[in-house]
């Protein structure tokens, strides 16, 4: 998160942190820089915040004068999920997906993890950006595949034999398992299908869920997609993607229609400190691909642990903690299981 992502985390997709030149230099900069000028990372990522005012993703002072300027870089920047969209949705610093899209590729970031790039088009169309920019990011993108050996036979190149299950959280794996095991052994018989997945490609562009949902239910709000059958069955989807740390809670997602619902399937828990309901929408994890096409879809307010960073093979053993996964496997056991048997649909927000 370059850089200076250390604001409010439940406002990191609005706040603007200023920070004066020494803190900046003295706290923030000294990581990514070892990363980039010691280390030679090929590719960095940028935060969701502002930074003086800038969004970081289409900040020239973080990503021209100091990364490229200052520290020689000449890999490829890669957006936040969602960040780009954040630009004009949420920062306001302009009015559309067209001009965050200019200005983020104008201030060097390469790489849009989400769907605002599609609107790229448009910019060069209408002025508000060159073709020649946007082939600069071209070409770093692709020599980064060069160097990875994507065009080469697969043989040859030693990415080629790390299995997909090297990347597969093992808390959250274990979580859900645990939950479908708790109904299996209390002899819970749902009147409706209860699924766990594991998705792949969440660090892309959530592209595992998202495929799924259009697949299996589609989208109304696509008209390229439009919606299945599959998609007025469907009753809701709940989402643990931020490490191990005991559930404290859920984010309704802007769904203030399921406040009195989940706060009645939460207060049995009210001893494990499951308490919060917060009608915040979160990004950039897999429930929302279920939102976007106007499905139910939630993620568990957790508590942060250091040193498990929630979706990836370095979440280590001794940092989790058994006792707040089985206090989780519990709720994720009720929730499901509520679910699955009321006689209604969780509700759903209005379809955009």
């Amino acid at each position: 998160h370059f850089a200076v992502h250390s604001g409010p985390e439940p406002d990191r997709h609005t706040f603007d942190a200023v920070v004066n030149e020494r803190d900046l230099r003295e706290t923030y900069l000294p990581a990514f820089r070892a990363t980039v000028v010691e280390a030679g990372a090929r590719s960095v990522m940028c935060a969701y915040n502002r930074f003086r005012g800038e969004p970081c993703c289409g900040s020239n002072e973080l990503l021209h004068r100091i990364l490229r300027g200052e520290w020689g870089f000449n890999g490829y920047v890669v957006s936040d999920c969602g960040a780009i969209a954040d630009i004009s949705e949420r920062h306001r610093v302009v009015a559309t997906q067209a001009e965050a899209s200019a200005l983020a590729v104008r201030s060097g970031t390469d790489l849009n993890c989400g769907t605002a790039y599609r609107s790229l088009v448009e910019a060069v169309r209408s002025g508000l950006m060159t073709e020649e920019t946007v082939m600069t990011s071209v070409k770093r993108l692709f020599r980064a595949r060069f160097e990875l050996g994507l065009f080469d036979p697969p043989e040859r190149v030693p990415y080629a034999a790390i299995p997909y299950a090297v990347n597969d959280a093992p808390e959250h794996r274990v979580l859900a398992l645990e939950a479908a095991r708790i109904l299996t052994a209390i002899g819970a018989k749902p009147r409706r299908t209860i699924r766990v997945a594991f998705w792949g490609g969440e660090e892309q562009g959530i592209h595992g869920s998202r495929e799924y949902v259009h697949a299996h239910f589609g989208n109304p709000n696509d008209p390229k997609i439009g919606a299945k059958p599959g998609h007025e069955k469907f009753s809701v989807y709940f989402n643990q993607d931020y490490g191990a740390g005991q559930f404290r809670g859920i984010y309704l997602q802007g769904n203030e229609r399921v406040r009195r619902l989940f706060a009645a399937w939460m207060a049995p828990f009210a001893d494990f400190g499951m308490t919060a309901l917060s009608i915040q929408s979160v990004g950039s994890t897999d429930h929302v691909s279920f939102d976007a096409a106007g499905l139910p879809g939630f993620q568990f307010i957790q508590d942060r642990i250091g040193g498990t960073y929630g979706h990836t093979n370095m979440d280590f053993y001794d940092t989790l903690r058994a006792e707040d996964l089985m206090k989780n496997a519990v709720v994720e056991a009720a929730f499901a299981w509520h679910a699955a048997m009321a006689d209604e649909l969780v509700p759903r927000k209005p379809l955009k």
